[in-house]
């Protein structure tokens, strides 16, 4: 099984100004998915998702143990 990483969550303090940032360097938002709390960036096969990182707090549930830093863990599947 060969390692396949299709999703990285970044935890931003400002969503709108990081979503700015990214489409600056020319990666194009989906319009669908996304929210205000959350932006969504195909890139080849990997998906880049800039969420807020109060919202990760919250949707934790983790507060008061927190601080929205951290890597989102990857799913690995065998191909074939």
């Amino acid at each position: 099984m060969s390692p396949n990483i299709t999703l990285i969550t970044l935890g931003v303090a400002d969503v709108a100004k990081a979503t700015a940032f990214y489409e600056q360097l020319g990666f194009k938002k989906s319009k669908r998915a996304s929210e205000a709390s959350v932006s969504f960036f195909k890139s080849g096969g990997v998906v880049l998702v800039l969420w807020s990182r109060e919202a990760q707090r919250e949707d934790a549930d983790a507060g008061a143990i927190w601080n929205g830093n951290g890597l989102c863990c990857a799913k690995c599947r065998k191909r074939g």
